[in-house]
């Protein structure tokens, strides 16, 4: 039993050291849903609006996060 175990174990380390190896290999391949490197080519002449939008966003997150940490909880009476 202990044998059989031992043989499933060394195959999957091999597999994972082939798979590595072929990755390493591999020419990278980039995500799928990425866009071009500029984004003037995803949003070409709105590109200073999406950048706006994001920048807000990413403040109002912060002020949220900012609210939760800093509430202070009242205490148990027991």
């Amino acid at each position: 039993m202990a044998a059989k175990i031992y043989r499933r174990l060394i195959g999957a380390v091999v597999f994972l050291i082939a798979a590595g190896a072929h990755g390493a290999a591999a020419a990278p391949v980039r995500p799928r849903g990425a866009g071009p490197a500029d984004p003037f080519a995803d949003f070409g002449p709105l590109t200073g609006t999406a950048i706006t939008l994001d920048v807000i966003n990413t403040v109002i997150v912060i002020y949220y996060i900012w609210r939760i940490w800093s509430r202070r909880e009242e205490r148990a009476a027991g």
